[in-house]
């Protein structure tokens, strides 16, 4: 934490990226972790007002850091629809159809079969109608895509981190895909088939978790205090501009 005497000469968008990452870790214990917070977080950053320049998007890079956490965390333990929530499951999808002079909010974990029962007929009717009629608008995208795909676009990011948050993506979707072919769909059930199984098979399954930590986390805020008071810093995370 950079002192109150330090903070005085630098500039207020600075003060208050600072103090925003001094917050992010007070309150980012896994156990408030979850989507709400991490797009609250987000909100916040984005209404900062800060340039989007290194210590923005290193800023937002931890909030990316967050989410890979929080989703991975889900995946171990077995809570496939909100890892997936974070994954792949776009948070606001609007449906147009000619019935409705509107667009109408999808509901995030129904089918839209399902949704649109309403509109009378059979299962396959309306599932033909919906196919004819439906024009699904993304308005907008999964969390952890949604900040790869930020942080990609911006230039800022060096290709190593890049990669190595989307190498941890496909890591929580392979956990998912790895539990539900053994059988695992909650917690109750992995718990149960550590402790039936042999210890080889025990480290086999442990060894396929993500078993993700705060360590990037940490190292990206160490980074951003850095920058802030010595410009000339070169932090890893960052793309050699």
């Amino acid at each position: 934490m950079i002192g109150d005497g330090s903070k005085r000469r630098l500039s207020q968008s600075t003060v208050k990226l600072l103090d925003y990452n001094d917050l992010l870790e007070k309150e980012s214990s896994i156990i408030c972790l979850n989507e709400a917070f991490l797009v609250k977080k987000l909100r916040e950053l984005e209404a900062i007002g800060a340039s989007r320049d290194k210590l923005y998007w290193l800023t937002l890079a931890r909030v990316t850091e967050l989410a890979i956490l929080c989703a991975g965390n889900y995946a171990d333990n077995c809570e496939f629809r909100a890892a997936g929530d974070l994954l792949v499951n776009p948070r606001l999808t609007i449906v147009h159809t000619r019935r409705y002079k509107e667009g109408i909010i999808k509901r995030r974990h129904l089918k839209l079969t399902e949704q649109f029962g309403n509109l009378g007929g059979t299962k396959e009717e309306i599932v033909e109608l919906v196919k004819r009629e439906a024009v699904i608008e993304i308005e907008e995208d999964p969390l952890l895509p949604d900040l790869y795909k930020q942080m990609q676009d911006s230039g800022f990011l060096a290709q190593n981190y890049l990669n190595s948050v989307n190498s941890r993506m496909k890591q929580i979707a392979d956990v998912i895909t790895f539990l539900l072919s053994y059988n695992v769909f909650s917690g109750v059930d992995l718990y149960n088939k550590l402790k039936s199984a042999n210890q080889s098979e025990r480290e086999f399954i442990e060894s396929k978790l993500c078993k993700f930590n705060k360590k990037i986390f940490i190292e990206l805020g160490n980074d951003i205090r850095r920058l802030a008071i010595n410009s000339s810093f070169v932090s890893n995370f960052l793309e050699r501009i």
